[in-house]
């Protein structure tokens, strides 16, 4: 702070730089005391990260319940059905719930305005499974959209919301790695639905672990092609995702024979492209620069 006021005081009036004004608005010290004693939050900030809170926690517990199942199935029933035959789903809904679901709403809980990616991303998937579930379900499964819509009302920045420009930010080795990611999803996410409408009355299609499976490679597939634009947010939604396909993969090749696994191949696979999603999130702005120029968080 100190530097910078050092150069506006030897600049001559109406000559301070863009970066120097930036510097004093945003940057150092004396902006985050600014920050700190300035107006406190809104009702509507307050009412954003409440929900998102809740939702985050909520979800993350419920898909944390079953995250163990393909290492450790419990003897006791749960829900009314024998987990030793639902030991791959329980990973399916862990990885959707836990970490593709309540991951991006608690990163929201931490600058949200800065993260608009992340908030599109939950709106576009959350409404997609919501229509998936009516179609096989019932029509009650669209209520489930309407956490997120609160959650899309009381986002803190509805101009970021609103955009959906990619302008010329896409990564394409991310986009390549989603469109192979995607391709591998296609035979998986067919069986699955297959299933659900030739054994209706099964145990799997009426605890909706078919329907789930769809859903989270639909989940997968989105937040892949997302990261890929580079948007802000991008950062946060690339780890998720490749801890996801990195869990499922490991998932899988601990059950491989189990009802709905990608098995031992597949898991494989998954794995690797998580690890890949994983490094691009991680990597250093200089090491990215390879094949794009500077990007956001």
């Amino acid at each position: 702070m100190g530097a910078v006021t050092e150069r506006l005081a030897r600049t001559p009036v109406g000559m301070v730089t863009v970066e120097e004004r930036s510097g004093v608005r945003s940057g150092g010290r004396g902006a985050t005391r600014l920050t700190k004693r300035g107006k406190p939050p809104s009702g509507r900030s307050i009412a954003f990260l409440t929900v998102t809170g809740v939702l985050g926690i909520a979800l993350s517990a419920v898909g944390l319940s079953s995250a163990l199942w393909p290492w450790y199935a419990p003897i006791q029933p749960f829900l009314g059905m024998r987990v030793e035959a639902h030991r791959w789903h329980g990973a399916e809904f862990a990885a959707l719930l836990a970490v593709l679901l309540g991951g991006p709403l608690l990163a929201l809980l931490w600058r949200p305005a800065r993260r608009p990616l992340l908030a599109q991303y939950l709106i576009v998937s959350s409404a997609l499974i919501a229509v998936l579930f009516e179609v096989f379900v019932g029509p009650w499964a669209l209520a489930l959209a309407i956490p997120v819509a609160a959650l899309a009302a009381l986002y803190p920045d509805r101009t970021a919301l609103l955009d959906v420009r990619m302008g010329e930010r896409w990564s394409r080795p991310l986009a390549v790695l989603s469109v192979v990611a995607a391709a591998l999803l296609i035979q998986p996410t067919y069986l699955a639905l297959s299933y659900q409408i030739l054994y209706p009355y099964s145990e799997h299609a009426t605890h909706f672990h078919w329907v789930a499976a769809a859903a989270l490679a639909m989940s997968l597939a989105l937040g892949g092609f997302l990261a890929a634009t580079r948007r802000a947010g991008w950062r946060v939604l690339a780890a998720l995702v490749g801890v996801a396909y990195t869990y499922l993969g490991l998932a899988a090749i601990t059950v491989p024979t189990h009802a709905g696994s990608w098995g031992v191949i597949g898991g494989v696979l998954a794995a690797a492209i998580g690890a890949l999603y994983v490094v691009f999130a991680l990597a250093p702005r200089r090491r990215l620069a390879w094949y794009a120029d500077s990007v956001d968080d």
